[in-house]
């Protein structure tokens, strides 16, 4: 599990100014790091005249100037970039302050390397446990914890709301579907992981057939019964993403890849 590294991060920005910081910068002056870390503007190529994204005021604290010119998803955060300065041979831009592969930009400072983040999971499932046992103490029903995990590209996270990816993955329907397919990976402690990869462009021509989607997913479910509930809670993902993706952007929205994973404990799980 990693963080955002976006370009509006401060503690990327940070990063940035103490790795590769400009040439000018002295021990008598606040540093500012090479690359050029600035809002994007839609008609503007020369990037060294977009909007900065940091400022310090007064009592040299570094304060987000928030002068952003149009959002980039529907949760209205603000398209950002990072911008290789004005003296580079090439002029690079990306919308993200860690990447793999680009090469040019890395020479300035944006980095290869994820920060990794360590997360329990056994002590998640026993909370999630207790607060399942706790609200049906007086029934006989029985619910076993499970966690959703969504990974994904820009094509899909510009179109969701983070409460709205959580409702749908764990929809009540979503879950029955999940629930229902057979166990056939555990590990070691006990841990059921069921994955499925649904990979598809957002960008279709207006040619393109209606059933896609369910031819997709009619081929998926074939070749592996097993995993059918997981299918069809992936492709159902990835459709509605494509609803949203046409209506938000159009013919310029992004190509999306979606993993959605849920993991789940034996029934036996102590309390």
């Amino acid at each position: 599990i990693t963080t955002e590294h976006s370009p509006e991060s401060m503690t990327e920005y940070i990063r940035l100014c103490n790795s590769n910081p400009q040439s000018n910068s002295s021990k008598n002056t606040i540093p500012s790091p090479e690359l050029l870390v600035i809002y994007d503007e839609c008609q503007q190529y020369d990037k060294s005249k977009c909007p900065n994204i940091f400022t310090h005021n007064s009592n040299h604290q570094l304060v987000i100037t928030n002068n952003g010119r149009y959002y980039k998803n529907v949760r209205k955060e603000w398209a950002s970039l990072v911008s290789v300065p004005i003296t580079a041979k090439f002029h690079d831009a990306l919308a993200f302050t860690r990447s793999l592969g680009d090469f040019h930009l890395h020479t300035y400072g944006v980095s290869e390397y994820p920060e990794v983040q360590k997360v329990d999971i056994k002590s998640i499932f026993q909370r999630i446990y207790s607060n399942n046992h706790a609200d049906n103490s007086n029934t006989n029903e029985k619910k076993i914890p499970i966690i959703g995990i969504v990974l994904a590209t820009d094509g899909i996270w510009d179109n969701w709301n983070w409460d709205g990816v959580t409702n749908f993955i764990l929809d009540t329907s979503c879950l029955d579907a999940v629930m229902k397919t057979k166990q056939t990976k555990q590990n070691k402690v006990g841990l059921t992981i069921n994955t499925q990869v649904a990979n598809q462009t957002n960008n279709q021509s207006n040619n393109e057939p209606q059933h896609v989607f369910a031819n997709m997913t009619n081929k998926n479910t074939n070749n592996n019964n097993n995993n059918e509930g997981i299918n069809l809670v992936s492709q159902s993902f990835l459709h509605r993403n494509m609803t949203y993706a046409k209506f938000n952007f159009g013919n310029q929205a992004d190509n999306s890849t979606s993993i959605v994973m849920y993991i789940s404990p034996d029934e036996e799980f102590p309390q």
